[in-house]
């Protein structure tokens, strides 16, 4: 199993490294204290020990990172992060063989289910971000392991719950599953009032206590470092990591975002989105959808039609109660928050992986088990070769090209990309240990964060930012993709994918500033000058906003 997960990390990268960018650059910021709010910003609701843990490990290696090594402070940080997230994701691999051999009573069979889990798209993707995810994981993962087993013990089960709540809070909603595994699993009898019934709703009630008991005691170590005094103050809190994700279309996402947790689409989920909103700049018709790769979708939907009725047919109803209890909750709360979020399906993994190990030891193996085997193998030969290590890197070299061109005028100043679908926005930060800084000094920003709060003001948060620069000396850039008359389907624009706004606001709002300088050619960038003219307009939009 090791060696499987380390030939994973050989072979493939992840570009998208998420919110560990900010994660390290706060846990930076706390130990030098430059926080203008009250309070430390280390304590999240939604990842409430993650930035704790980082600064812990931070403060524990960087004598010999920056002393010996001469790594920048947020090299340090990062690398803490990542190092933290790639541990557990090995712990996690090994907790998924063990649950997946007890329950399957083969080692073989535990084996083969945990290593073409770990090669699923959202672990693959997630183990080496540095993002508070697979630590969580690991411990829904423990807590389901101990559930199942011969002897389970209420402490530990409680505090794993416990601590993957405390390390990301939607977890929470895979607890009702852990609670039926414990109860339902390799009973002898199942008369509710039975003295065995009695037994184990005394363990899970003595669990969720010490579950409750630890999460109140960690949340309130929070509420008060943040010096927060009201149920007010704790809303705002609750509120704030949120981030502000605002999708709409969520019913829409699940459809191909429940897929990506397992197997990569590539940019085909993108070719389905246009096709679904009828995109004027980039069309897709049926038979473009038909030459893609959105195969993908009917065999994961079927292979997950085969496991449920291998289930049925196997006898295995209890385990096949387990995996609703393990799955519904996450997609009921995935059609209200970010449903087309890799991250947020990854709590099905452990329940996956006892649901299939169940079918999978079926001998001889049955036509469901075969389909189910065929997706896992697809998916993960379909993962590898999109996030191949040689291929990622030539394409991140080719995306840094645009940054190379700006570096050397930048001057620390603003850099307006288009959204957050520019590739060079996370090409960035691919190689961080290609200097001791560990970052570009880039300071990237979308003009629109689809799918967010802030993008109903754009315009406004565009003006203040920029007009915040200039005040204290500092540059400002745009690309020019924000200047092109129609976005090229490449670029990753998607029209309509957020009603608030459009390509033509963006660039009948961006052409009516003036610039004075370019570099870098046809997509490189431009230069707003900081002239009266563009400061008033600018001080007008900004205006609007308050």
């Amino acid at each position: 199993m090791a060696f499987a997960y380390a030939l994973l990390l050989a072979l493939t990268k992840s570009v998208n490294v998420g919110d560990t960018r900010w994660y390290a650059r706060e846990i930076v910021s706390y130990t030098k204290g430059d926080f203008r709010d009250t309070g430390s910003r280390l304590w999240e609701f939604g990842h409430l020990i993650w930035r704790p843990l980082g600064y812990l490990m931070y403060r524990g290696v960087h004598w010999f990172t920056g002393g010996v090594l001469g790594w920048s402070d947020y090299l340090t940080a990062r690398t803490s992060l990542v190092a933290i997230s790639v541990i557990c994701g090995l712990l996690l691999a090994l907790t998924l063989a063990s649950l997946a051999r007890h329950v399957s009573g083969s080692w073989g069979v535990g084996l083969v289910t945990a290593v073409l889990l770990v090669y699923g798209h959202a672990f693959l993707t997630m183990a080496p971000a540095g993002s508070s995810y697979i630590p969580g994981l690991l411990f829904l993962a423990l807590a389901l392991r101990i559930g199942v087993s011969r002897l389970p013990s209420a402490l530990w089960m409680g505090l794993s719950l416990a601590l993957a709540v405390a390390l990301w809070f939607p977890y929470v909603l895979s607890i009702p599953g852990v609670v039926l595994a414990t109860f339902c699993w390799n009973r002898s009898e199942w008369r509710f009032n039975g003295p065995e019934a009695r037994q184990r709703l005394r363990l899970l009630l003595v669990t969720l206590l010490i579950t409750g008991a630890v999460i109140v005691l960690l949340y309130g170590t929070g509420f008060l470092v943040l010096g927060l005094h009201s149920p007010g103050d704790f809303g705002r809190w609750v509120r704030e990591s949120q981030h502000g994700w605002t999708q709409n279309r969520t019913a829409l996402r699940l459809v191909s975002g429940l897929p990506r947790a397992f197997i990569s689409m590539g940019q085909d989920t993108l070719l389905f989105k246009r096709f679904a909103l009828h995109d004027p700049y980039a069309p897709v018709t049926i038979a473009d959808l038909a030459l893609s790769s959105l195969w993908k979708l009917p065999l994961f939907y079927g292979a997950m039609f085969c496991l449920g009725l291998a289930l049925l047919r196997k006898g295995a109803k209890p385990a096949l109660a387990i995996l609703a209890a393990g799955v519904l909750p996450v997609l009921a709360f995935a059609l209200y928050f970010e449903s087309g979020s890799l991250e947020r399906f990854l709590a099905l993994y452990p329940f996956m992986a006892l649901a299939i190990a169940l079918v999978l030891a079926v001998t001889p193996p049955t036509l469901t088990a075969r389909v189910l085997l065929l997706f896992l193998v697809a998916a993960a030969i379909a993962n590898v070769y999109d996030a191949w290590r040689p291929r990622v890197e030539r394409q991140v070299q080719q995306d840094l090209s645009r940054a190379r061109s700006i570096e050397s005028v930048a001057g620390g100043g603003q850099i307006w990309l288009m959204s957050l679908a520019d590739p060079l926005y996370w090409a960035v930060d691919a190689f961080p240990y290609e200097d001791q800084r560990g970052r570009r000094e880039l300071r990237l920003d979308p003009v629109a964060e689809i799918g967010t709060a802030v993008v109903a003001h754009w315009r406004q948060g565009f003006a203040r930012q920029t007009l915040q620069a200039w005040d204290s000396g500092r540059p400002v850039w745009m690309s020019k993709r924000l200047l092109a008359e129609r976005p090229r389907p490449e670029w990753g624009w998607t029209e309509g994918d957020d009603p608030r706004v459009s390509w033509r606001a963006l660039t009948t709002f961006t052409r009516g500033l003036a610039t004075d300088q370019e570099v870098g050619g046809e997509d490189g960038f431009v230069r707003l000058a900081d002239t009266p003219t563009n400061r008033h307009s600018l001080a007008i939009i900004e205006a609007g906003s308050r």
